[in-house]
């Protein structure tokens, strides 16, 4: 499925989609979210923010409560969940422009989001890349036999 979701206190329910079932949608272990997570149920204008992801994209800049209106450029009101992946998800480092109306004031303004790990996801990458470096560093100084590249007639030591 390429969305998750979670009941809220039998209100409704919640849908994020974020990088973790970006390789279930076909794109590359690389593609990143927006880091907000949406009511399911459509706002008047699109989608009402439930959550934003600490140090993920949108951190700062967009907050529960506003309603996410379009992303680059194409209007979210009415879209099923494929298409609105397809706008959210992206390459690491893309950018995305999200017109919304902001909860606080009703303003509507259009901020620039840079797509990245949020805090808790970059630092899982960290650990991962640190232990896959640590297994590489093993295998050149004690090679298993799987490792190696024989013909396949070679003779073992």
């Amino acid at each position: 499925d390429v969305v998750e979701e979670d009941a809220l206190d039998g209100c409704g329910s919640e849908v994020s989609y974020s990088s973790s079932v970006a390789s279930g949608f076909g794109e590359s272990s690389k593609s990143i979210g927006l880091g907000l997570t949406f009511r399911s149920f459509e706002a008047a204008e699109g989608l009402q923010v439930k959550r934003v992801k600490p140090g993920g994209a949108s951190h700062a800049q967009i907050f529960p409560g506003d309603v996410v209106m379009a992303i680059d450029g194409h209007p979210v009101l009415g879209l099923d969940n494929r298409a609105i992946m397809k706008l959210v998800i992206g390459p690491e480092l893309s950018t995305a422009i999200v017109q919304l109306r902001v909860k606080a004031t009703g303003e509507s303004r259009s901020v620039i989001l840079t797509r990245k790990l949020g805090e808790e996801a970059a630092a899982r990458r960290r650990v991962l890349e640190e232990e896959d470096d640590a297994e590489e560093e093993r295998d050149r100084e004690d090679p298993d036999i799987d490792d190696l590249s024989l013909p396949f007639n070679t003779p073992l030591p």
